[in-house]
C-alpha cells in the first residue's frame, strides 16, 4: 500500500526509515563497522574510509515517468566513494533493483563516459545512445544480498512497477568529502573498536 500523507518525504517515491542520528550500538552501525566490509572498502579507496551516511529506504510504485535517483546520474559526494546496498526483500525487475553502468567509475575504463555530466540525470534512451542496455548490470536478487559499488561511476534505481522495495545504503568516503557527514552518533564507542573503526567515527 502507498505511505500516508504523514509519512511523506521529499522523495514522493521513496521513505527514508531510520534517523540520521544512531546510538553506537545500534545493529547497522555495527555492520558498517565491520572489519571485513571497512578493509576492502580501505583496498578500493586507497585509505581508511570515514562512514558518511546509513539509510533504510523504501521504494514503492508511483504513477508518472522516473525521477531524480530512478534516473542515470554520478553521485559528487568524494572523488571516489563505496556504497553498500543490502536488499531486505527480494527484488525482481518490478521491484525496482540497482542499475550500474560497469566501467564508468574513477577506476574504470569508460570513467570518462560523459566526462562533462557529473551531477546531471539522463533517461534509458540517452544512455543507451551511448551505451549498449546489453552492458547495463541490474541487480535483481534475493533477499539479504549486498552489493559493493563505487556510485560516483553511472547508477540509478529502477522505477518500481508492481512491487515494493527495502534496502539498507551504507556509503563510505574519504574524511573530506564534498558534502558534510550525514550520519551522527550518540553514545561512547566500545574501546574494543579498532584504528579504522575509530577512523570511520571519527
Amino acid at each position: 500500500s502507498s505511505p500516508s500523507a504523514a509519512q511523506a518525504t521529499a522523495k514522493e517515491y521513496k521513505l527514508s526509515l531510520l534517523p540520521q542520528t544512531l546510538p553506537f550500538d545500534d545493529p547497522f552501525v555495527q555492520l558498517a563497522l565491520d572489519t571485513h566490509l571497512l578493509q576492502m572498502v580501505r583496498k578500493y579507496l586507497g585509505l581508511h574510509p570515514m562512514l558518511r551516511a546509513i539509510e533504510l529506504w523504501w521504494d514503492y510504485p508511483t504513477d508518472g515517468p522516473p525521477k531524480e535517483t530512478q534516473l542515470w546520474h554520478r553521485d559528487g559526494d568524494d572523488v571516489m566513494n563505496v556504497k553498500v546496498f543490502v536488499y531486505f526483500t527480494d527484488v525482481d525487475v518490478g521491484a525496482g533493483p540497482f542499475c550500474f553502468l560497469p566501467g564508468t567509475h574513477p577506476r574504470g575504463r569508460r570513467r570518462d563516459l560523459w566526462a562533462d555530466h557529473r551531477g546531471g540525470r539522463s533517461t534509458d534512451e540517452q544512455v543507451a545512445a551511448v551505451a549498449p542496455r546489453s552492458t547495463w548490470r541490474v541487480c535483481t536478487a534475493v533477499a539479504g544480498t549486498a552489493i559493493l559499488c563505487d556510485t560516483c561511476g553511472y547508477h540509478k534505481g529502477l522505477k518500481p512497477s508492481h512491487r515494493e522495495r527495502l534496502m539498507l545504503m551504507v556509503q563510505y568516503t574519504s574524511g573530506t568529502p564534498n558534502y558534510p557527514q550525514i550520519l551522527q552518533l550518540t553514545g561512547a564507542p566500545e574501546e574494543t573498536l579498532d584504528r579504522a573503526q575509530r577512523y570511520a567515527v571519527a
